[in-house]
């Protein structure tokens, strides 16, 4: 049965937001949304058990969109190795937001990046290593 992790395990996950998620946004249109999207619940993620028996680190940028009813969609991790992608995937659809809003009326808010970074304790990920998509289709 998979661990979600917490607290101080001997495998730390460190799930980062760039600025509470304001930094990686890039609108879609030009019209101001009022407000933008609110998180309800953070991704959750379990860290792989392969990486955590081979003391393997990494990274991943997941980029998605939040729908209409505060769910996200078309997520598409990068990674820097295969072991991160179903967790980043998975993660960060369990998400739930409060949906943008343009004149009253929820939208669509498109062009989200998330980064994480999937740690063992002593183990550092190499700076610079290249994110490839992963190579299965993004999920709605």
């Amino acid at each position: 049965m998979p661990r979600v992790l917490s607290g101080t395990l001997l495998a730390v996950l460190t799930v980062l937001a760039a600025s509470w998620w304001g930094a990686a946004f890039a609108e879609e249109d030009e019209a101001p949304l009022d407000p933008d999207i609110q998180v309800i619940e953070s991704p959750k993620v379990i860290y792989p058990f392969v990486a955590n028996l081979f003391r393997v680190s990494g990274y991943c940028d997941v980029r998605f969109a939040v729908n209409t009813l505060g769910l996200p969609v078309e997520i598409q991790p990068y990674c820097s190795h295969i072991v991160f992608c179903q967790p980043a995937r998975e993660g960060v659809g369990r998400a739930r937001f409060i949906p943008a809003r343009r004149n009253g009326v929820p939208v669509r808010r498109g062009n989200i990046v998330y980064p994480m970074e999937f740690n063992i304790v002593g183990v550092t990920p190499a700076p610079g290593i290249e994110l490839r998509a992963c190579d299965t289709q993004a999920i709605s």
